[in-house]
Formats: structure tokens, sequence, C-alpha cells
């Protein structure tokens, strides 16, 4: 598939998408600092988990794995090592009714790659 959305791309997506932040994202966009941008996205869904806003959420994360889908290789690797891997931090913050809603709502490549990432640490803790 070409055409894959790339970081530039992303980041202009993410400033419509996301106009609580858009500043931010602008800001950040600017330095090319696209893991700067993922991780105000992580920080800005924390806040919504933290206002019982788990439908709001759960829209984001859909949105992010629309995206996921579309891009490009390094698009899809920050994506994967920042967005994803903030999935055990948002369980911290939610009761276990709320993850479980929220990890079902996900994207099917989230849930796999988030339970590879489980699995992949746990072997680690093991060695």
């Amino acid at each position: 598939m070409h055409n894959l959305i790339n970081r530039n791309k992303a980041a202009k997506y993410f400033a419509n998408y996301y106009p609580e932040i858009k500043e931010e994202i602008r800001f950040l966009s600017l330095r090319k600092n696209f893991a700067g941008i993922i991780q105000s996205i992580i920080n800005y869904l924390f806040q919504l988990l933290e206002q019982s806003k788990q439908i709001i959420v759960v829209s984001k994360i859909k949105e992010m794995g629309w995206l996921y889908t579309r891009g490009n290789h390094d698009v899809k690797d920050l994506i994967e090592n920042l967005f994803v891997r903030s999935f055990r931090a948002m369980q911290k913050r939610c009761n276990p009714a709320e993850w479980n809603f929220l990890l079902e709502k996900c994207p099917i490549a989230f849930q796999n790659i988030y339970q590879n990432q489980i699995n992949k640490d746990q072997q680690l803790k093991i060695k």
C-alpha cells in the first residue's frame, strides 16, 4: 500500500482531531517531535479517564487505530511503543470493569500488540 501516512501527515491529523490540545501538537510538530505528540495525546487521554470519560477515550483509541492501519512503518512503530505501551498506565487509572470495557472496544491490532507486550515483559521477568 503506497501513500501511507507519515509523521507529518499524522501530526496534521492529530492537530485536527484533538482540538483541545491542538496548540501543543502544533508546537511539537514544528519541532519534529512526533514522540512528544503521541505522549501529549496519552496525557490527554489520562485526563479524560480521570474525568470518567471512557466513551471519549474509546473513540480516541479507535481513531488512533485507524491511523495505525494507514501509517508507515515509523508511525506504526511509535504508536506501538508509546501509545499501546501506555495501556498499562491507563489500566491503573480504571477500575476493572472500566478497563475491560476499554480493552474490548480497542482495535484488535492494539489488543494483540498489548498482549504481546505483556507476554514479552513477563518472559523478561522470568529470565
